[in-house]
């Protein structure tokens, strides 16, 4: 996968999910140029849920993103949730209908405690 670096947030998405985001765009009777996915991220108790929705076009805060063909928008809160992500498509029947997009978080460095004698 391709990482794209845009204003502060690394996000990469999969072949697969800008295929099913442009097909997801054809339901929706929007073309490339005019509409993409939304991810958002929203803080909850056991952690962040994330979302995603077609829209016609990016909101004036949104990081417009755009690989393999679409573009993907992300507001600022859930882009800093969102930097070195994956986002992937999986489609296990072929159908729509029972697909779902995941998100891979980036590993994060752990600094261990140092033994202090």
């Amino acid at each position: 996968m391709q990482i794209i670096q845009q204003i502060g947030v690394a996000l990469a998405i999969s072949p697969r999910t800008a295929l099913a985001v442009q097909r997801a765009l054809v339901v929706a009777g929007m073309s490339e140029e005019v509409g993409g996915l939304r991810v958002t991220a929203r803080a909850t108790r056991r952690g962040l849920d994330y979302g995603f929705t077609i829209e016609g076009d990016a909101r004036e805060t949104d990081i417009v993103i755009r690989q393999h063909g679409v573009r993907v928008y992300v507001d600022p809160f859930s882009a800093q949730h969102l930097d070195g992500s994956e986002i992937d498509y999986a489609d296990e029947d072929g159908d729509l209908g029972a697909a779902a997009f995941t998100v891979t978080l980036p590993k994060r460095r752990v600094a261990r405690p140092a033994l202090v004698a």
